[in-house]
């Protein structure tokens, strides 16, 4: 392949940056698997970046369950960045969306012990269908959480009836929260009936909230229970 200038990671710069392509091997084989699916295309890339003179050997790995959709609303491949030379680069060779899952899931541990199971099993479903890039399905399930919640809130006579509205009244969430809810509700109706789906980091956003949200109901609930009467923690 001729050289070419193009965007590339510079490993030494540690961003994005015009290199100059040495090498292009494409469809290498690959040992590992990516997300428990065989790649589409891996590619080893040589470069020499045009502004501090280094080389920097990657590997880029493409998956088509890996996909978001521009401003435009065209839809294109997230390609995973592994940076194999120089050695001690010391930038992230993961990508945002696997950053995010990882994060999320110390939050989901850490309200395990307080957050009903059944809602727990289909917030982690609802994660692993964005692990996959299955966006339309992730967005179904954020709205199954909300009715998730309301049930089990009616289940427990704590709330008269399984909506929303009653969350609010009973005090279990905000106004602001209400909000948001109804939008995801909404979205979630979209993916369902008209196959609209959230973008990568609406879903993200969408998922932080219902943390926030399970985390005002279920765990600062369980800490009130811990913390003595306030009459009898005068001095």
């Amino acid at each position: 392949m001729d050289k070419k200038t193009k965007k590339a990671l510079c490993g030494t710069c540690g961003i994005e940056t015009n290199c100059e392509t040495i090498v292009y091997d494409s469809n290498r084989s690959c040992d590992n698997y990516v997300d428990g699916t065989n790649p589409d295309e891996v590619i080893l890339l040589v470069t020499k970046c045009l502004g501090c003179n280094k080389y920097t050997v990657s590997e880029v790995t493409r998956c088509d369950h890996n996909i978001e959709e521009d401003e435009y609303g065209t839809w294109y491949i997230i390609p995973s960045i592994k940076i194999l030379y120089p050695t001690d680069y010391n930038g992230s060779n993961i990508t945002s969306r696997e950053e995010f899952i990882k994060s999320f899931n110390k939050k989901i541990e850490k309200n395990d012990s307080c957050v009903p199971p059944k809602i727990l099993l289909i917030l982690r479903e609802c994660l692993d269908a964005y692990k996959f890039g299955l966006n339309t399905l992730s967005t179904v399930g954020l709205r199954m959480i909300i009715d998730a919640i309301c049930q089990e809130k009616e289940n427990n006579g704590e709330i008269s009836k399984a909506k929303r509205d009653e969350l609010l009244e009973k005090g279990h969430i905000s106004k602001n929260q209400k909000k948001i809810l109804e939008k995801i509700v909404d979205f979630g109706n979209d993916a369902a009936h008209q196959f609209k789906c959230l973008k990568n980091k609406d879903i993200e956003s969408c998922l932080d909230a219902i943390e926030s949200i399970l985390n005002n109901i279920y765990h600062l609930q369980e800490i009130n229970k811990k913390l003595p009467d306030s009459k009898n923690n005068r001095r």
